[in-house]
């Protein structure tokens, strides 16, 4: 992870390139986005053979971005596990998310939070979704074992 990018903006890239439903950013949109700017810049990204006017991941952008999913999967899981009976609120999940990787953006984190919290099969563990009438939706986190 030598790139020279905040967590806001791998934030930002990763919901954009893993979880939006463009898969990338569009052309008109980049002006916009400085984060895309550098990453295209850095070579991570390049135009899309179907849809010339959108920039998709490449793989050495799949790569770099992995790396920065599997950092924040497993700071994720180290905090779940901390919680009592591996359990939270998801209000209090999304909360972590924003102070923790310093966000300021609420929308931004509740889609980080689901997007890594749909992928911790990936490393072991999955996300159950559980609600209680007395403390609203929460997240449980269990071991998958194979």
């Amino acid at each position: 992870m030598k790139d020279s990018f905040s967590m806001k903006e791998i934030m930002e890239l990763i919901f954009t390139f893993g979880a939006s439903l463009s898969h990338g950013y569009w052309k008109f949109e980049i002006e916009k986005c400085p984060e895309a700017q550098k990453f295209i810049n850095a070579g991570y990204a390049c135009i899309s053979e179907e849809e010339p006017e959108l920039y998709i991941i490449n793989s050495d952008g799949d790569t770099v971005l992995h790396e920065y999913i599997e950092k924040i999967s497993r700071e994720f899981i180290s905090f779940m596990r901390k919680q009592m009976n591996r359990t939270c609120l998801v209000e209090d999940a999304v909360r972590w998310f924003n102070e923790n990787y310093d966000l300021n953006d609420v929308e931004l984190s509740e889609e980080i939070c689901r997007y890594i919290c749909t992928n911790l099969h990936n490393y072991g563990y999955k996300i159950d979704n559980g609600y209680s009438s007395k403390t609203g939706s929460k997240y449980i986190l269990r071991k998958i074992f194979s």
